[in-house]
């Protein structure tokens, strides 16, 4: 990850959700030029955009780098998170041609517990053999969407319509149970209200049933999941709406954490002979947004050690009373609504800032 001649680093920053982080497989580099300190202790700085400390023979390296308005690629569908925009959000699937989007995991292995694993999606060709309805290769697949024809549409029909949905043909090695489609959302601070609609589109009609729980978590990494609805085979071909209301997702508002939303199969179908093909598609998130939620535009030095002040620029900062270092928690001793100030704290290490209200 870090390459260069003797005195430079190049790094590679992800945006995921409002922080950054040095990863392998981003889109965008920045140089940084640095000389080695000659300090030996174990203090470093962080920042909610881009703080990193950087360890070398010779000692620490105390980075601070101020990094924004700029848009990134993803290599891994796991490393990238959702930051949902101020007017609420939608997803149609119809550039699956060009991978899964933001926030978005296809996977197996999930249970009550457990995420499952996160499964790279190769299947974005719409003309594949195995994005056609009625192909039996249990994959997560780029398939047509139903609206607009009908259960006898041609594979050739299927790969022109532009309206496509992200779907999956179960077998009983792959997804049958533990199939999931799953939405990372960074965090949703300051909205609140939410409401969610999605459509579940029955593909390919067979004799086998599955049962799809819908649920929401919070945390980095959840093991409590808990079921708003369940969406159980039809046996008929076409779109079902599922609709949550904000009475029942009121838990994931205001939440300065990961909110994880997933359409599941959690426990194994039932009768015998083959399995549904089955879709997501137009999934929509409603909510409302506070007028006074705290935005940090800018971060000042661009070089910081413990015990330096550092300034976060932005608006409807005044209600800001701390920043957490990577949970090493600092007073801030100035503020304004577009101005805080704190110092540095003994003991921080490398990780994000975050700000209490």
């Amino acid at each position: 990850m870090c390459r260069g001649a003797p005195g430079e680093i190049t790094l590679n920053f992800c945006h995921i959700g409002s922080k950054w982080f040095a990863h392998p497989s981003c889109a965008v580099h920045f140089l940084i030029m640095y000389k080695p300190s000659r300090r030996s202790n174990n203090h470093g700085v962080m920042s909610d955009k881009s703080t990193h400390v950087i360890s070398s023979g010779l000692g620490r390296l105390f980075l601070l780098l101020i990094a924004f308005t700029v848009f990134l690629t993803f290599a891994q569908p796991s490393v990238a998170q959702l930051t949902l925009p101020t007017a609420g959000y939608t997803q149609d699937f119809n550039s699956l041609r060009s991978g899964l989007p933001t926030g978005w995991t296809t996977r197996t292995n999930a249970t009550t517990t457990s995420l499952g694993s996160s499964l790279a999606f190769t299947n974005v060709d719409p003309s594949l053999a195995v994005n056609s309805w009625s192909n039996t290769s249990g994959a997560f697949k780029n398939l047509s969407s139903s609206v607009g024809l009908t259960s006898n549409a041609n594979a050739a029909t299927q790969a022109t319509n532009t309206n496509r949905c992200l779907g999956i043909r179960p077998t009983g090695s792959f997804g049958d149970p533990g199939a999931s489609f799953s939405l990372q959302i960074a965090d949703t601070v300051g909205k609140s209200n939410f409401a969610m609609t999605f459509s579940m589109q029955m593909l390919s009609v067979q004799t086998r049933t599955n049962i799809w729980s819908v649920q929401y978590a919070v945390g980095p990494s959840p093991t409590n999941f808990t079921t708003l609805t369940n969406y159980t085979d039809p046996a008929t071909f076409g779109v079902s709406t599922i609709s949550v209301s904000p009475e029942v997702l009121s838990p994931i508002g205001n939440q300065s954490q990961n909110v994880w939303i997933r359409v599941a199969t959690l426990t194994g179908s039932t009768g015998s002979g083959s399995r549904d093909t089955v879709g997501i598609d137009d999934f929509q998130l409603t909510y409302e947004v506070s007028a006074d939620t705290p935005v940090v535009n800018s971060i000042a030095p661009s070089a910081a050690k413990v015990g330096d002040v550092v300034i976060l620029s932005g608006s409807n900062l005044e209600g800001v009373t701390a920043l957490s270092f990577n949970g090493v928690s600092q007073p801030v001793f100035s503020a304004s609504a577009n101005q805080i100030s704190a110092v540095v704290p003994s003991g921080a290490t490398t990780g994000p800032i975050s700000y209490s209200v």
